[in-house]
């Protein structure tokens, strides 16, 4: 594949810029009705915004591109750390099964007390983060039982094709242990998932280049969808908040549930497309094996 020089592209505009100008929008509504006590109606964000030109939006693109890279920074930490911590990677439950467990942050023993402590104190605060949206996403993936084509493993056949490629591919790499002995796999696991994925979307990459325009539009919807689930959330953290500082209690926790629900669509459909996006990459490594496997025949 020719290497192609930097442009502004479809991820850049959905990843990045959109959600960090809609992050300016919600900051200046909020200093709007903080500092200047100005009630925010319909009409006057037409009139505060549609007095854009040239002269501002340049710089407001600048800063909101800026921005929109923060919050696709916070949102991988947050959103997609959660998302795999509820689920597992789509790296590892498309091809085993996968044991979740939320707040296991490692072995509290001697030495690692501190850190680990402080990973399961993180974990708290992002689960208390997610709550608008946890509670649903627990109800639906664990009692409902409703997430199986969501993410559920690939069937016996294709892990069987995925092991023959893998296979493909290390001897191809001459891979050796250093004892000169091939990779061997425990319990009859698969590479992939393990470390392999990285090298072998690359390969799959070079081999089958036109699966690369799928797997980019997956990449910008899933990337796009996991930053405004952040930018969702402050909202109704927001809201709840400013309820439950008024003494709403009742209200403020209706928010906090209801908009959870208004957001799990949203949610829903990252986990979607980037669990699509990893199976979209498996299947792409198996194109490639079996092209690099014609050409050699």
């Amino acid at each position: 594949m020719e290497p192609k020089s930097p442009q502004f592209s479809t991820y850049d505009f959905l990843g990045y810029l959109l959600p960090g100008l809609v992050l300016i929008g919600l900051v200046d509504c909020s200093w709007l009705y903080h500092a200047s006590k100005t009630p925010l109606t319909w009409e006057l964000m037409i009139s505060r915004y549609a007095t854009l030109s040239w002269d501002n939006a340049i710089p407001l693109a600048l800063i909101g591109y800026f921005m929109g890279h923060m919050v696709s920074f916070a949102s991988a930490i947050i959103i997609e750390d959660h998302a795999t911590r509820m689920h597992g990677h789509p790296n590892c439950f498309l091809v085993r099964h996968v044991r979740i467990r939320y707040l296991y942050c490692g072995v509290f023993e001697a030495g690692q007390r501190l850190s680990v402590a402080g990973k399961c104190l993180l974990k708290f605060v992002i689960l208390f983060f997610m709550l608008p949206v946890s509670w649903v996403e627990w109800m639906v993936t664990r009692s409902l039982r409703l997430s199986r084509k969501l993410n559920s493993p690939l069937n016996p056949m294709l892990r069987m094709c995925v092991k023959a490629a893998e296979d493909r591919l290390l001897d191809t790499l001459d891979v050796k242990t250093p004892r000169g002995k091939r990779p061997t796999r425990r319990n009859d696991d698969l590479h992939w998932g393990n470390g392999l994925e990285k090298l072998a979307l690359h390969y799959a990459l070079e081999m089958a280049p036109a699966h690369l325009y799928t797997l980019r539009n997956y990449v910008v919807l899933y990337g796009f969808l996991r930053a405004m689930t952040l930018i969702l959330l402050v909202v109704v953290w927001m809201i709840a908040a400013h309820l439950l500082l008024d003494g709403c209690f009742v209200l403020g926790l209706l928010v906090l549930l209801g908009g959870g629900v208004a957001i799990c669509p949203c949610y829903g459909a990252y986990l979607k497309f980037w669990t699509r996006y990893h199976r979209e990459a498996l299947m792409t490594f198996l194109a490639g094996s079996v092209r690099n496997s014609g050409k050699k025949d």
